[in-house]
């Protein structure tokens, strides 16, 4: 058996591992469905969240094994977290590395795993999302990628739980979070659960697993969403410094438009950057990608067939971004009430995209605290632009230079 080496920068590591306050707490239904989720989806016996302390492999959600915390240098995810990347073993028996581990000579006689490292905002790779069984065999391209999906929103569970405790003493914060954190996170969540559990009955043809699976990824996909939109409006909330760059603003967009490129082909929408290569400018890089992404999500989600551009336009002694998409559009009235409710929205887009307005009202929030603010103008059938003033023309570094 190898003993897995330190990581580099371990003692940083431990530090990063205890700020989250996630070591021998008890078990949490999210925690527990993301495992049994991996578990389902890689048709795995055994599935656990871990995490490496200095001396031990505890986890945080187990699927199948009966143990939670044994001794590091025997663990198979001691070993995951020195990489970046997945780490599979089709077949323990025979990897010189793992043979003679007590994991696989004795209970509970492991003779396969696949592990991803949890990997941090900063970089440190606390623990694992890992699938195993009795039996050797090999993932499927498709389970990978599921695995990796899970494990980086597993660590988005992670941060949104240091969220919650860090605004205990914001009640009004907190009371907010938890009633869509309640209401739009628990809500499918459950519906999983429920899935999971008939599945396991059996009580499903093979037709009927797979068009409800298609469901499931789309309830996943909008749910993790939430999550990234409100770990990053409570980060907002909670750090807010007003920190500053000098941006080249095209390049700020392109990356914005580089991770909506599948959900554009899905729609068959064509985005366009219309922003002029040498537009400098003194803001807050973070801020700016948490709307845009926010509204080229939303502009999306309400077309089809059609396209959404993005450019750069000046007016008032403000600097703005301006989203304008071609689709369905709606009344103005109606559009003035997505930034006026105090609420949630409830909207759907051209496929049943389920929405809530949320994005919108994080964005204002967001907006106020910077002395800047956001436009809407529709038109049914006709699409909708979205303005949002990013800084003040005075810290408009260069244009058309």
């Amino acid at each position: 058996m190898t003993i897995p080496r330190i990581p580099i920068e371990e003692n940083l590591r431990l530090a990063e591992l205890h700020r989250y306050e996630i070591l021998d707490t008890p078990p949490e239904p999210d925690f527990d469905e993301m495992a049994l989720l991996a578990s389902q989806i890689c048709k795995t016996s055994f599935a656990a969240i871990s995490f490496i302390d200095r001396t031990r492999h505890w986890s945080k959600a187990v699927v199948g094994l009966k143990k939670t915390c044994f001794d590091r240098n025997i663990s198979f995810c001691s070993h995951t977290i020195l990489g970046d990347d997945l780490l599979e073993i089709e077949n323990t028996f025979f990897d010189e590395r793992f043979s003679d581990s007590p994991l696989v000579t004795e209970y509970p006689k492991i003779g396969f795993y696949a592990g991803v490292p949890l990997i941090t905002s900063k970089g440190f790779k606390l623990g694992t999302l890992s699938v195993s069984d009795y039996e050797p065999r090999k993932l499927s391209a498709q389970q990978i990628l599921t695995l990796k999906i899970l494990s980086r929103h597993t660590v988005k569970l992670m941060e949104m739980r240091v969220i919650n405790k860090e605004i205990s003493d914001k009640a009004e914060i907190q009371q907010r979070i938890i009633s869509v954190i309640s209401h739009d996170i628990r809500s499918p969540l459950y519906t999983i659960k429920t899935f999971l559990d008939l599945n396991a009955e059996n009580v499903f043809t093979h037709e009927e697993q797979t068009n409800l699976l298609s469901a499931l990824s789309v309830n996943v996909s909008r749910t993790l969403q939430l999550l990234d939109n409100l770990v990053e409006w409570g980060k907002i909330q909670l750090a807010f410094s007003n920190h500053t760059d000098i941006l080249n603003l095209r390049d700020v967009v392109n990356e914005c438009i580089e991770q909506a490129e599948l959900n554009m082909l899905i729609k068959n929408n064509l985005i366009v950057n219309e922003v002029e290569p040498d537009v400098l400018v003194n803001a807050d890089k973070e801020g700016i990608q948490f709307i845009l992404r926010n509204l080229i999500s939303n502009a999306n989600k309400f077309t089809e067939n059609g396209s959404i551009q993005i450019t750069f336009l000046i007016k008032n002694e403000k600097c703005y971004l301006k989203v304008r998409d071609t689709g369905v559009g709606l009344e103005m009235e109606k559009a003035s009430q997505l930034l006026d409710n105090t609420g949630l929205f409830h909207t759907s887009g051209t496929q049943n995209e389920k929405g809530n307005g949320l994005g919108l009202s994080l964005i204002k929030s967001y907006l106020n605290k910077t002395d800047n603010h956001i436009e809407i103008k529709s038109k049914v059938n006709q699409g909708t632009s979205v303005c949002f003033s990013l800084c003040s023309v005075h810290e408009l570094v260069s244009v058309f230079a």
